[in-house]
């Protein structure tokens, strides 16, 4: 946990299987999340269009991988922003509310731009970017490639991290003062 101008930002990373009889099924969760002082005035959560289409569940079919992905809130909101339609699904409870958020917060749009992968959601008490598949920490380190030419540098790995963890930091705050 690391206080981010006052905003608690944890990250937690975590990985399980669980065996059955026949199967053993691995998990893996990536996210960082920030412990809100009250639940957001706009709920608002905005992912990658892969991640919530049709053709991320037919890719699934051809591997032995899923994505649990669900909207954190009701409606699907087109915002306007070119940057942020192109790219995102945006999904609200008031959709007027969200696309004013966005138009009135320019730094925050420009926050969501350039991740590896995005799946952002501010509801109830906290604000939260999954990342499941490493993609961000491990764009920062090179991708594939390049995590493996680090295996065990845990400095560098590190050292390399840490301004993903500051922008998510940054972006989480914000998003929470953005909808407050």
């Amino acid at each position: 946990m690391r206080s981010f101008h006052g905003l608690p930002v944890h990250y937690r990373s975590k990985t399980w299987t669980e065996k059955s009889l026949s199967k053993t099924t691995y998990y893996r969760s990536n996210q960082w999340d920030a412990d809100l002082p009250a639940p957001p005035r706009v709920p608002l959560h905005i992912a990658d269009k892969s991640l919530a289409s049709v053709m991320s569940r037919v890719g699934e079919a051809f591997t032995n991988q899923s994505r649990n992905f669900s909207p954190k809130c009701s409606q699907q909101v087109l915002t306007g922003i070119p940057s942020i339609d192109d790219k995102y699904v945006v999904y609200a409870d008031n959709p007027d509310a969200a696309r004013h958020v966005l138009s009135q917060n320019p730094a925050l749009v420009q926050l969501l731009q350039n991740w590896a992968q995005l799946d952002l959601s501010i509801v109830g008490q906290s604000a939260v970017l999954f990342d499941p598949d490493y993609k961000n920490l491990s764009a920062a380190m090179g991708g594939m490639v390049g995590g493996m030419a680090l295996m065990f540098d845990y400095a560098k790995r590190t050292e390399l991290g840490i301004p993903v963890h500051d922008r998510v930091a940054e972006l989480l705050a914000t998003l929470a003062r953005a909808t407050a």
